[in-house]
Parts: C-alpha cells; structure tokens; sequence
C-alpha cells in the first residue's frame, strides 16, 4: 500500500518542488455531496489535492489544477470560518477546514503568486 509520501513522490515531475501543503477539504461547487478530507499541495508547477475515498479499496487518487488556467483565487467567509476558492475551468473550486489563519493566508499568498507569475498561453 503506497503511503502519502509515495503518492506525491510519483506525481510530482523531475523539476517540480513543493511550496506549501497543508491539510483541508474539497468542494466542488455544484458537488452536493459532503467535502472530501485530504492534503493540498501548492508546487512551483501546478497545484494538487491528494485524497483516498471512503469506503473504497481504490489507491490514492488526485485532482490538479495548472495556474495558468486558474482565473480567480480568493479567500471566502464560509459560515464560522474561511475557504479559499479559486475558479478553475469556468467553476468554482473551495478548499475548506483550513482552520489556523496563518496557514489559510499563506496558502492563499502562494496560490495567488503562482498564478500571476505562470506564463499565459
């Protein structure tokens, strides 16, 4: 069974380094399911969400999301505390139970680095 260190370990590309990870949930927003728990990691690349469903015997599985096609990142009061949503592919995407600020903003901080800086094409 691959740990989470392995997982990351194959996705990552040769010249791909990790910024910033940290522990949260995803939440598509037309999803009307529960959030799923999972780590987010923001690489000088792409940024990534590493999470195993419920219930299931599947390996880990992963979302990305490439900067450049990252429109918009914000932070976002969501009942008693904040995600950071981004809209990603003409939907909104949120990262929730982010619950230390100092975590939450500098993930953001990151996130929205990243995306100014990737090249357009």
């Amino acid at each position: 069974m691959l740990t989470l260190r392995d997982t990351v370990k194959n996705l990552l590309h040769e010249d791909e380094t990790i910024l910033y990870h940290t522990q949260c949930s995803l939440s598509l927003f037309l999803h009307k399911g529960p959030s799923v728990p999972g780590v987010i990691l923001t690489t000088n690349k792409r940024l990534l969400f590493i999470y195993k469903e419920k219930d299931t015997s599947n390996p880990t599985r992963y979302e990305e999301y490439i900067y450049k096609h990252i429109e918009e990142v914000k932070e976002h009061p969501y009942f008693f505390s904040f995600h950071i949503a981004i809209y990603y592919n003409n939907d909104w995407v949120q990262f929730r139970d982010i619950y230390d600020k100092n975590a939450r903003k500098q993930l953001c901080s990151i996130i929205q680095k990243q995306v100014t800086s990737s090249p357009i094409s």
